[in-house]
């Protein structure tokens, strides 16, 4: 429904600036030659007016009219009006010095100006027109890359469970390279308790767990959308947690055979 009322108004502003143009260039062209082009600005006195008939009920009157720079210049106008005027009557006349048959006869009102209020109108319509299209465009991509991120954040939901290594699966490489699965025990929400596998550390072996099965902690695994089928186990962490308890436990030690 916006989009039409979009190209609507934008049709409109496209007349509007179309027809103002038209009809502004006459007012513009008239004003111009008064006030821009450097006329000059003369008192002529009418001298002559000859009846012209164009048709059964149409005619005009060709006035002449001049005007005396001195004894020796004068120079002579004439121009088209459907009235007749009064000889010797005073005629308002602007000139162009270079070549007088460029003028214009009486004075011009700024208000003829007034016609420029369309085309600005046509301008604004077509300028509202774009800026209500462009921000349609932008609230329509602003609520689609909401409703992506809203899904993406429903699909792609994370859940914490929390449990205990309790074993490592060990294997050797074609390589030789000793590598190691830590196996952590969690309970699920439901009660039931589950095993979980990390990915390939290497160096990690069932040894490395005597401390750690001495003083356990905590080993995170994140499941995703709530298939336990789906899961992470970070094993940075588990290199950590194994580190921190065979610290805690030599420092015991340490301790014990201080106290010996």
């Amino acid at each position: 429904m916006r989009k039409k009322s979009n190209i609507l108004v934008l049709f409109l502003g496209v007349f509007a600036l179309i027809f103002g143009i038209l009809i502004s260039i006459s007012p513009v062209a008239e004003f111009s030659k008064r006030n821009f082009l450097g006329w000059k600005k003369v008192v002529a006195e009418v001298t002559s007016a000859d009846k012209k008939v164009i048709s059964d009920n149409g005619f005009y009157y060709e006035v002449g009219a001049s005007y005396s720079e001195s004894a020796e210049k004068v120079i002579e106008f004439k121009y088209s009006s459907k009235e007749f005027p009064e000889f010797g009557s005073p005629k308002t006349i602007y000139f162009d010095e270079k070549n007088t048959l460029n003028f214009a006869v009486g004075d011009f009102s700024s208000w003829n100006l007034a016609v420029l209020i369309v085309p600005i109108a046509g301008i604004f319509l077509i300028f509202l027109a774009i800026s209500s299209s462009k921000k349609s465009s932008s609230q329509k991509f602003e609520t689609e890359e909401q409703d992506l991120a809203e899904i993406s954040k429903i699909q792609n939901t994370e859940t914490k469970i929390f449990g205990e290594i309790t074993n490592v699966e060990s294997e050797i490489l074609p390589s030789g390279m000793n590598v190691g699965r830590a196996v952590i025990r969690a309970q699920l929400p439901s009660g039931e308790f589950r095993n979980f596998k990390s990915e390939q550390i290497e160096g990690l072996t069932a040894g490395l767990l005597v401390s750690y099965l001495a003083r356990p902690s905590k080993i995170s695994v994140s499941v995703r959308n709530g298939d336990f089928d789906d899961y992470f186990v970070d094993s940075e962490e588990i290199i950590e947690a194994i580190k921190k308890s065979f610290e805690t436990v030599r420092d015991v030690n340490l301790e014990k055979e201080k106290n010996v």
